[in-house]
């Protein structure tokens, strides 16, 4: 492989002969186009963009993330930074977590969420359990009785994280983050997407929610053979 980091749009290691330029033309020049369905919650961001409103935990326990599991609270939202995650983590030689949501919504907020007239809706469908099967219905069944035993509102994480990012977020910008390979005559390109939330239990009746989540694209305009893929 020629390449070992990730930059927006660009590469920290371009191969030998290649220049970081020739590498952030060859992105840009097969980029993908994203579309998405009007009412979704969540868009691609940059890393910087997230950190900045995360907080960061060093855990007690494994698995701990906040006081109530004993986890000691090393950054504030705000303070975090790329630089200041790395250093922290090679300096510690416990479990770290980041948190983008310090608080799901209580119930009557996420009723108020649901209506908020300011947010786009996904066009109505059919029951989000006919999406799955039997298994998933019953997981996710047991799952929803388990929050609510603990006094958690489903969806509450979820409906927390988009407030938060849409009060950040820039509606004109989609930023992702490039990498270019050249190994035994094959060149490919990866385009990474990274999202503060992924809601695909909440949102579109699938098995769980989380938060901080990675998408990729991969392209390989070319070969031993030649171009694989014409020109734009």
């Amino acid at each position: 492989m020629a390449s070992d980091g990730l930059s927006p749009a660009g590469v920290t290691a371009p191969a030998a002969g290649m220049g970081a330029e020739d590498d952030l033309q060859l992105l840009r020049h097969y980029e993908p186009v994203l579309r998405f369905t009007l009412g979704e919650l969540f868009l691609p961001m940059s890393v910087e963009g997230y950190l900045g409103n995360c907080s960061l935990w060093r855990s007690a326990v494994p698995g701990g993330a906040g006081p109530r599991d004993g986890a000691e609270q090393l950054c504030t939202p705000g303070e975090l930074t790329p630089a200041r995650l790395a250093q922290t983590s090679a300096a510690t030689g416990r479990d770290l977590s980041l948190r983008f949501v310090e608080r799901p919504l209580g119930r009557s907020e996420f009723r108020a969420w649901r209506r908020d007239a300011g947010r786009a809706q996904l066009a109505a469908g059919g029951s989000r359990f006919a999406a799955v099967g039997l298994l998933s219905r019953f997981i996710d069944a047991a799952m929803r009785l388990s929050l609510l035993l603990r006094g958690r509102v489903p969806g509450g994480t979820a409906a927390a994280a988009e407030q938060k990012y849409r009060a950040q977020a820039d509606p004109d910008s989609c930023p992702y983050y490039g990498r270019v390979t050249r190994d035994r005559g094959f060149v490919a390109l990866q385009y990474w997407f990274f999202y503060a939330m992924n809601d695909w239990r909440s949102t579109f009746g699938g098995v769980n929610d989380h938060e901080a989540d990675w998408e990729q694209v991969h392209c390989l305009p070319a070969g031993p053979a030649g171009p694989v893929l014409p020109p734009i």
